[in-house]
């Protein structure tokens, strides 16, 4: 999912944060499944396990 974030990395259309779920209980309990996860600016799930461009597109567009 990283590799395909680069681009909008890139040009600056989203900041990435990388967090290891592993290193805190709590997130393992939330998302240990569905790693990997992409969560928005307010920490909603985008989308989990494979990038889906039509959902960060519309989490963009919410957030501008």
């Amino acid at each position: 999912m990283r590799a395909a974030l680069a681009p909008y990395v890139e040009r600056g259309a989203v900041e990435l944060t990388v967090i290891e779920v592993d290193d805190d209980p709590a997130l393992v309990d939330k998302y240990d499944e569905l790693v990997p996860v992409l969560c928005g600016p307010d920490g909603r799930e985008v989308c989990h396990w494979h990038f889906d461009q039509a959902k960060l597109a519309a989490c963009l567009a919410e957030f501008g």
